[in-house]
């Protein structure tokens, strides 16, 4: 499937990894690129709201890698999730912020 270029997804042209993430022997490849794509579309709101569905289109990968991906960078430190409820408690916008420093347990 073709991902079509639009104001989501062209805010910018290209993705920087930082080498917090970049050089973190835990990261797995595909996660570094994950990561980079949350960057690119945290650049306008400085969160990125992307479901796993859309994100693993653009990756070439499963709803549910994605959600393992994203669940394995938040535990190392390099994503927070916010997760927006209605007032019935229902889910309504999950927002991603990367992270390139987190903290570390030493």
């Amino acid at each position: 499937m073709k991902i079509e270029m639009n104001e989501e997804n062209k805010i910018g042209y290209y993705a920087i990894i930082p080498s917090t993430v970049l050089f973190n022997e835990r990261i797995k490849a595909n996660e570094k690129l994950l990561y980079a794509v949350i960057t690119v579309l945290s650049n306008k709101e400085g969160y990125c709201y992307a479901s796993n569905t859309y994100l693993g289109k653009l990756l070439k990968a499963q709803p549910h890698t994605i959600s393992k991906w994203v669940s394995h960078l938040k535990s190392l430190g390099f994503l927070c999730l916010d997760i927006i409820k209605n007032d019935k408690g229902e889910i309504i916008q999950r927002r991603i912020y990367p992270n390139d420093t987190p903290l570390y347990d030493k």
